[in-house]
């Protein structure tokens, strides 16, 4: 997110931040299920649209990270993004 930020792009920050939303929804709804069978669906109901909404965003997130030509290891901010005029 950090190095995304410093070519004055917030989009693929944008994409990241999602990203830990959704984790964050789907720990609070996978810990959150309750006595009764209503609230036991309604919550993994919950946590399974989080969980595909995820592995949907870690995909975008992959094409960014390709397209701009970030190593993918080090998710270091590729030289051809470097000194970018802000948008």
């Amino acid at each position: 997110m950090s190095e995304s930020l410093d070519y004055q792009c917030a989009c693929p920050a944008q994409v990241c931040n999602a990203i830990v939303d959704l984790r964050e929804l789907y720990e609070y709804q996978s810990n959150c299920l309750k006595d009764s069978e209503t609230d036991h669906k309604m919550h993994a109901s919950i946590a399974a649209g989080a969980a595909i909404s995820h592995a949907a965003l870690e995909a975008c997130l992959q094409e960014i990270l390709e397209l701009e030509g970030w190593d993918p290891v080090l998710l270091n901010l590729p030289d051809s993004l470097k000194g970018k005029p802000i948008r």
